[in-house]
């Protein structure tokens, strides 16, 4: 294989890489998050300062939902380089050529991984309250 092709899917894999470790942080940014609102709320009295938790979790999934578009895409962008030939290796990274109609973030919002984290956030804010009240 030519060594422009591999160096082109490296470049590839890194960034595959980077929004793998992106999704990981904004969930991690969101457990925490919650769990200080959670807190917050149990020291303060007369106030829902729990549900103010619904904001950066809100936040965090859409921006999760977008960083699992972009790593659908760069997966077909993979499979580009994969196949094209080594003659033809041009290092072009953009993904707007890949996209179809189907790949809105609306639709990775509601994918099933994405959607249980953060239902169960949502739902757990709501649980915790309930029993600490």
């Amino acid at each position: 294989m030519n060594v422009d092709k591999v160096n082109h899917l490296k470049i590839v894999v890194e960034l595959l890489d980077q929004l793998n470790k992106a999704s990981l942080y904004s969930k991690r940014w969101c457990v925490s998050l919650c769990a200080v609102f959670l807190a917050l709320a149990s020291q303060v009295e007369g106030m829902e300062v729990s549900y103010l938790a619904f904001f950066p979790i809100l936040f965090l999934w859409v921006l999760d939902a977008q960083n699992a578009r972009q790593e659908a895409l760069l997966h077909r962008l993979y499979e580009r380089v994969r196949r094209t030939s080594e003659d033809q290796i041009d290092f072009d990274i953009r993904t707007e050529p890949l996209k179809t109609p189907k790949d809105t973030v609306l639709r990775y919002l509601f994918d099933a991984d994405t959607c249980l984290f953060y239902g169960a956030m949502l739902f757990g804010v709501f649980i915790i309250d309930w029993a600490v009240r």
